[in-house]
């Protein structure tokens, strides 16, 4: 026993140690696959927004926009899948990772007020995003910036936890609590392995996004599939020589038991390598591959099994480590079946709730109504429009109007990017027939996905079925009325009651600018191809 690192408690571990490390194996793997979408997310979202790129600028939004209404999820499931690996970790190696935690004690604790300034920037982002304007970019910087702090603060704990024979000289030159093991050679390859292998592990997440969502959307599907084969297959090639700087920083001893020492140790690390190396390949292969969606389900399925081995083989560093400095588990065990029974159908419970909330995010599914129908109408003037709201003091109106402004955000940015889709194919010809069909199917889809009235209205409209009636008539002349810098902005809302059923209406302009024009100009400046198209489309047309 190495006298350096500290007796163990008088207790009984409360299960075998070959049970809680294959816990703390299955615990942490689920936690780096939420953690790595939190983390790689955030920064994956922070680089499509600063982004100043116009191919694909319709997808890049709609994937940030998708990814921030996600995130207070993710980040709840990453939270609450990472206690019981930390818990396991208390139980197998307290004596060490409390010892390193005292030593960098305010930075661990900031741990947790890091976290929640965190999770509530993610919920003003999911909720309050459309709101904030130019503050919307800094807030997602600030968010990203938290989780990589929180990311490095658990990488310097870690790596100083199989230091023990660096405890005393830690303290000696800080006692303070502010210690940090920046003098590792471990430290900044594990930490830049880790950021590497979140945004890989992101950059899948947004491909898989996109394969579920080819029925509904198969521009941005086939968008999102491929740029995230794109980086998801950089990150990993990187990642590759990450690792092997990570491997050759460990100490001459590990180094010889990974690569002759040890036959279990080699084997992890020949597979590691190999499937690192297949994995960046699978990528490659994709990116020219006829069928977007088996390639993506194929680098899914190697992905799973590369995290997995590379849990293990950093464990088995963990061992190698330790064994060296002499650390024994407890020899005194008294099993406690009961909660260990309770606790794996509370796991099993948990992940089959967090797979079910990710699976509706990503479909883009309402998972819930709370008693108040939201009735929507997005308006669309040529010219320009405005509104007022009224509120009532109620938290079922708080979410039917979330589920509005969403709708309404959202079905915006899709139907303009199929518009100026179309518009660089076809030209405005094509373009109209965009206006005329399918847009009036996208809308009907979301109407079917949002469960609720969902439709756009003029009061100068083109398609009959865009006319508004008169509460809807008499919102958008108040629009009108409006001056024209205040109505981007604007937006009506309000909870009416007919036949003893309350229902929140919400109307969101949409305002015309120049290239609009083209098509809802006056007779004299519009094209008389576009005329002549148009008159085909719609031979009712009042919105010229």
């Amino acid at each position: 026993m190495n006298p350096i690192i500290p007796l163990a408690d008088p207790l009984p571990q409360p299960a075998p140690a070959w049970l809680l490390w294959a816990l703390l194996q299955l615990t942490f793997f689920l936690h780096l696959l939420a953690m790595n979408v939190v983390l790689g997310g955030s920064i994956l979202a922070l680089h499509w927004r600063a982004s100043r790129r116009a191919d694909g600028a319709e997808h890049r939004a709609e994937i940030t926009r998708v990814f921030a209404k996600a995130l207070p999820v993710a980040i709840a499931a990453a939270v609450t899948l990472g206690v019981a690996p930390l818990l396991f970790v208390q139980v197998l190696y307290g004596r060490l990772f409390l010892t390193s935690s005292v030593l960098m004690a305010w930075w661990w604790l900031a741990v947790v007020p890091l976290v929640i300034l965190a999770y509530y920037g993610a919920y003003a982002l999911a909720f309050r995003g459309a709101a904030l304007g130019s503050w919307t970019s800094r807030l997602a910087t600030a968010i990203a910036v938290l989780f990589a702090a929180v990311a490095f603060l658990y990488t310097s704990n870690v790596t100083r936890s199989l230091r023990p024979e660096s405890f005393v000289d830690a303290h000696r030159a800080d006692a303070s609590g502010l210690s940090l093991n920046l003098g590792d050679p471990t430290l900044w390859p594990r930490y830049l392995h880790m950021l590497l292998g979140a945004v890989a592990v992101a950059a899948l997440a947004v491909a898989v996004l996109g394969m579920l969502r080819r029925a509904r959307a198969p521009e941005l599907a086939a968008w999102a599939m491929r740029r995230g084969t794109v980086v998801f297959g950089v990150a990993t090639a990187l990642n590759i020589f990450v690792g092997m700087w990570f491997l050759l920083a460990q100490p001459r001893g590990v180094l010889v038991g990974l690569v002759g020492g040890d036959a279990w140790a080699m084997t992890l690390l020949a597979v590691g390598i190999l499937l690192g190396i297949a994995t960046g390949g699978f990528a490659l292969l994709a990116l020219g591959a006829k069928d977007p969606v088996r390639a993506t389900k194929a680098q899914v399925g190697i992905l799973l099994p590369t995290l997995a081995v590379m849990v293990l083989l950093r464990d088995q560093v963990r061992q190698l480590v330790l064994r060296r400095a002499g650390f024994e588990h407890p020899s005194w065990v008294e099993p406690q079946w009961g909660p260990v029974v309770v606790f794996l159908a509370l796991l099993i419970g948990g992940i089959v709730t967090i797979a079910w909330m990710a699976r509706a995010l990503a479909r883009g599914k309402a998972t819930g109504g709370g008693g108040v129908a939201a009735l929507l109408a997005v308006a669309l003037v040529a010219g320009g429009a405005g509104g007022s709201a009224r509120a009532a003091d109620d938290p079922r109106v708080e979410t039917a109007l979330s589920e509005a402004r969403v709708a309404a955000q959202e079905l915006a940015a899709l139907l303009k990017g199929l518009l100026m889709e179309e518009l660089a194919k076809e030209g405005f010809e094509g373009a109209i027939s965009v206006c005329a069909k399918v847009a009036q199917e996208r809308t009907a889809e979301y109407r079917e996905t949002f469960k609720n009235d969902i439709r756009r209205v003029s009061l100068r409209r083109r398609n009959p079925a865009n006319e508004p009636d008169a509460y809807e008539r008499a919102v958008l002349e108040e629009f009108d009325r409006l001056p024209v810098e205040k109505r981007p902005k604007a937006e009506h809302w309000e909870v009416v009651s007919q036949d003893g059923q309350e229902s929140l209406r919400y109307l969101k302009p949409l305002v015309a600018n120049a290239l609009c024009l083209t098509c809802h100009g006056t007779p004299e400046t519009i094209p008389p191809d576009v005329a002549t198209a148009l008159a085909e489309h719609y031979p009712d047309d009042r919105g010229t």
